[in-house]
């Protein structure tokens, strides 16, 4: 999508990840997080939610714990984890 140039909302970037999450690419998906880092998109609940179920599914617990403790927690934050 960069190379593109398309832009893209959150709700695209949530799916992406959670592609990966479903594929098992997490290399790809840590990719896209590191993408949102960049962009600022982890700032948003619903993309760290997205994360910590990716990071969590893919057994990196170390990884899904550390973006728990750094973002805001909805009641989805809490059932992902």
């Amino acid at each position: 999508m960069q190379h593109l140039e398309i832009e893209y909302n959150l709700n695209c970037l949530m799916s992406v990840i959670s592609s990966c999450s479903r594929l098992e690419a997490t290399l790809l998906g840590r990719s896209v997080h590191c993408h949102a880092i960049k962009s600022l998109a982890c700032e948003s609940v619903s993309v760290a939610n997205s994360l910590i179920d990716m990071y969590g599914k893919s057994g990196k617990l170390n990884s899904a714990r550390r973006i728990f403790s750094r973002t805001q927690k909805d009641t989805v934050t809490w059932n992902v984890l």
